[in-house]
Protein backbone atom coordinates (compact mmCIF):
# COMPACT_ATOMS: atom_id res chain seq x y z
CA UNK A 1 0.00 0.00 0.00
CA UNK A 2 2.72 2.11 0.80
CA UNK A 3 4.23 1.38 -2.88
CA UNK A 4 0.61 1.91 -4.25
CA UNK A 5 0.08 5.56 -2.44
CA UNK A 6 4.01 6.85 -3.93
CA UNK A 7 2.51 5.59 -7.58
CA UNK A 8 -0.74 7.51 -7.21
CA UNK A 9 0.95 10.32 -6.02
CA UNK A 10 3.29 10.97 -8.80
CA UNK A 11 0.39 10.28 -11.18
CA UNK A 12 -1.77 13.08 -9.47
CA UNK A 13 1.24 15.17 -9.72
CA UNK A 14 2.49 14.55 -12.82
CA UNK A 15 -1.15 15.20 -13.99
CA UNK A 16 -1.84 17.93 -12.19
CA UNK A 17 -4.89 16.47 -10.28
CA UNK A 18 -6.27 18.65 -7.51
CA UNK A 19 -5.61 15.92 -5.33
CA UNK A 20 -3.12 13.81 -3.39
CA UNK A 21 -3.40 10.74 -1.12
CA UNK A 22 -2.24 10.32 2.05
CA UNK A 23 -0.98 7.16 3.51
CA UNK A 24 -2.76 5.91 7.51
CA UNK A 25 -5.37 8.71 7.06
CA UNK A 26 -6.79 9.56 10.47
CA UNK A 27 -10.35 9.53 10.23
CA UNK A 28 -10.78 12.14 13.20
CA UNK A 29 -7.95 13.82 14.32
CA UNK A 30 -9.19 15.41 17.33
CA UNK A 31 -9.61 11.48 18.74
CA UNK A 32 -5.94 10.09 20.03
CA UNK A 33 -7.08 6.71 19.32
CA UNK A 34 -8.68 7.49 15.86
CA UNK A 35 -8.94 4.52 13.18
CA UNK A 36 -6.48 4.80 10.20
CA UNK A 37 -8.08 4.08 7.01
CA UNK A 38 -5.26 2.94 4.84
CA UNK A 39 -5.75 5.84 2.21
CA UNK A 40 -7.52 9.24 2.60
CA UNK A 41 -7.76 11.73 -0.31
CA UNK A 42 -7.20 15.46 -0.33
CA UNK A 43 -7.60 18.35 -2.37
CA UNK A 44 -5.05 20.52 -3.44
CA UNK A 45 -7.17 23.22 -2.83
CA UNK A 46 -8.64 25.25 -0.20
CA UNK A 47 -11.82 22.91 -0.36
CA UNK A 48 -13.50 20.81 -3.25
CA UNK A 49 -17.54 20.01 -3.31
CA UNK A 50 -18.51 16.57 -4.15
CA UNK A 51 -22.59 16.41 -4.29
CA UNK A 52 -23.44 18.91 -2.35
CA UNK A 53 -20.85 18.90 0.09
CA UNK A 54 -17.45 20.73 1.18
CA UNK A 55 -14.77 18.93 2.48
CA UNK A 56 -11.67 21.35 3.67
CA UNK A 57 -7.96 20.63 2.52
CA UNK A 58 -7.92 18.79 6.03
CA UNK A 59 -10.79 16.41 4.96
CA UNK A 60 -10.39 12.88 2.84
CA UNK A 61 -12.92 13.11 0.52
CA UNK A 62 -12.53 9.20 -0.64
CA UNK A 63 -10.94 6.98 1.48
CA UNK A 64 -9.81 3.45 0.20
CA UNK A 65 -9.22 0.70 2.40
CA UNK A 66 -6.44 -2.36 1.21
CA UNK A 67 -6.64 -6.10 2.07
CA UNK A 68 -4.79 -9.47 1.16
CA UNK A 69 -6.87 -12.22 -0.43
CA UNK A 70 -4.98 -15.51 0.39
CA UNK A 71 -1.90 -16.13 2.33
CA UNK A 72 -3.34 -15.21 5.80
CA UNK A 73 -3.47 -17.35 8.65
CA UNK A 74 -7.07 -19.02 8.89
CA UNK A 75 -8.57 -16.74 11.64
CA UNK A 76 -8.01 -13.47 9.40
CA UNK A 77 -9.22 -15.50 6.02
CA UNK A 78 -12.27 -13.58 5.94
CA UNK A 79 -10.55 -9.82 6.98
CA UNK A 80 -11.74 -8.76 3.95
CA UNK A 81 -15.45 -8.80 5.09
CA UNK A 82 -15.14 -8.78 8.58
CA UNK A 83 -13.56 -8.92 12.13
CA UNK A 84 -12.26 -11.89 14.35
CA UNK A 85 -12.62 -12.71 18.21
CA UNK A 86 -9.64 -12.83 19.75
CA UNK A 87 -9.46 -13.75 23.41
CA UNK A 88 -13.04 -13.21 23.74
CA UNK A 89 -12.68 -9.84 22.27
CA UNK A 90 -13.99 -8.77 18.41
CA UNK A 91 -11.30 -7.27 16.70
CA UNK A 92 -13.55 -4.81 13.93
CA UNK A 93 -10.80 -5.14 11.32
CA UNK A 94 -12.48 -6.16 8.57
CA UNK A 95 -12.80 -3.87 5.67
CA UNK A 96 -15.97 -3.46 4.45
CA UNK A 97 -17.73 -4.12 7.93
CA UNK A 98 -15.13 -0.82 9.25
CA UNK A 99 -17.37 0.86 6.17
CA UNK A 100 -20.15 -0.53 7.21
CA UNK A 101 -20.10 0.64 10.86
CA UNK A 102 -18.57 4.03 9.97
CA UNK A 103 -15.29 3.83 11.15
CA UNK A 104 -13.68 4.38 7.73
CA UNK A 105 -15.92 7.11 5.46
CA UNK A 106 -18.15 7.29 8.13
CA UNK A 107 -18.95 10.74 6.00
CA UNK A 108 -18.80 9.69 3.02
CA UNK A 109 -21.11 8.46 0.03
CA UNK A 110 -18.02 7.06 -1.92
CA UNK A 111 -15.37 4.48 -0.84
CA UNK A 112 -12.96 1.61 -2.05
CA UNK A 113 -11.14 -1.47 -0.83
CA UNK A 114 -8.32 -2.64 -2.75
CA UNK A 115 -7.82 -6.19 -2.92
CA UNK A 116 -3.91 -7.53 -3.43
CA UNK A 117 -5.13 -11.07 -5.08
CA UNK A 118 -2.22 -12.85 -3.96
CA UNK A 119 -3.71 -16.54 -5.11
CA UNK A 120 -5.91 -18.35 -7.41
CA UNK A 121 -7.80 -16.08 -9.51
CA UNK A 122 -10.58 -13.08 -9.82
CA UNK A 123 -13.47 -15.52 -10.26
CA UNK A 124 -12.52 -17.50 -7.33
CA UNK A 125 -12.72 -14.58 -4.80
CA UNK A 126 -15.53 -13.35 -6.63
CA UNK A 127 -17.71 -16.45 -5.73
CA UNK A 128 -15.50 -16.66 -2.16
CA UNK A 129 -16.60 -13.09 -0.78
CA UNK A 130 -20.39 -13.25 -2.28
CA UNK A 131 -20.62 -16.84 -0.60
CA UNK A 132 -19.23 -15.50 2.97
CA UNK A 133 -21.36 -12.70 2.59
CA UNK A 134 -24.60 -15.75 2.39
CA UNK A 135 -23.44 -16.71 5.15
CA UNK A 136 -23.25 -13.03 6.99
CA UNK A 137 -26.87 -12.69 5.42
CA UNK A 138 -27.96 -16.06 7.43
CA UNK A 139 -26.53 -14.96 10.26
CA UNK A 140 -23.83 -17.90 10.18
CA UNK A 141 -21.00 -15.80 11.18
CA UNK A 142 -21.32 -13.50 14.15
CA UNK A 143 -21.23 -9.67 12.91
CA UNK A 144 -21.66 -6.71 14.78
CA UNK A 145 -23.65 -5.46 11.28
CA UNK A 146 -26.49 -6.08 9.18
CA UNK A 147 -25.64 -7.60 6.13
CA UNK A 148 -28.42 -7.83 2.64
CA UNK A 149 -28.02 -8.68 -0.79
CA UNK A 150 -27.06 -4.96 -1.59
CA UNK A 151 -23.73 -5.69 0.30
CA UNK A 152 -23.02 -9.24 -2.69
CA UNK A 153 -20.27 -7.69 -5.35
CA UNK A 154 -21.41 -7.11 -8.43
CA UNK A 155 -19.01 -7.44 -11.77
CA UNK A 156 -17.91 -4.53 -13.36
CA UNK A 157 -15.41 -5.76 -15.17
CA UNK A 158 -12.46 -8.38 -15.10
CA UNK A 159 -8.89 -8.38 -16.78
CA UNK A 160 -5.93 -9.93 -17.04
CA UNK A 161 -4.51 -8.24 -13.72
CA UNK A 162 -7.40 -6.23 -12.71
CA UNK A 163 -10.62 -6.38 -11.85
CA UNK A 164 -13.59 -4.26 -10.70
CA UNK A 165 -16.62 -4.49 -8.83
CA UNK A 166 -19.68 -2.73 -6.52
CA UNK A 167 -21.47 -2.86 -3.69
CA UNK A 168 -23.79 -0.62 -1.79
CA UNK A 169 -23.58 -0.81 1.91
CA UNK A 170 -26.28 -0.13 4.13
CA UNK A 171 -25.28 1.56 7.27
CA UNK A 172 -27.17 2.71 10.16
CA UNK A 173 -28.93 6.12 8.62
CA UNK A 174 -27.70 6.16 5.68
CA UNK A 175 -25.71 3.66 2.52
CA UNK A 176 -21.70 4.19 1.03
CA UNK A 177 -21.37 2.70 -2.14
CA UNK A 178 -17.89 0.79 -2.23
CA UNK A 179 -15.81 0.03 -5.26
CA UNK A 180 -13.74 -3.04 -5.08
CA UNK A 181 -10.54 -2.26 -6.87
CA UNK A 182 -8.72 -5.78 -7.37
CA UNK A 183 -4.97 -6.39 -8.62
CA UNK A 184 -3.52 -9.96 -9.68
CA UNK A 185 0.00 -10.04 -7.65
CA UNK A 186 0.31 -14.11 -7.77
CA UNK A 187 2.52 -15.30 -9.83
CA UNK A 188 0.89 -18.53 -11.23
CA UNK A 189 -2.56 -19.53 -10.80
CA UNK A 190 -2.17 -21.08 -7.63
CA UNK A 191 -5.02 -23.11 -5.84
CA UNK A 192 -6.72 -22.09 -2.23
CA UNK A 193 -5.81 -25.08 -0.17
Amino acid sequence: TQHLVLLLNFYANAEAYPFWFHNEYMENAERGDSPQVDIGTITREKSIVIESRTYSNEESFFSLEAKRLGKLEKKRQKEYLTGRFEKKKYLSSGGVERFKQGIHGGNLKYGAIIAYVQICDFSHWHKKINSWINTLIQKKIKSPVKWTQRDKLKKKYVKSVTAKFISVKPREKDSITLFHLWTNLSSKKSKLK
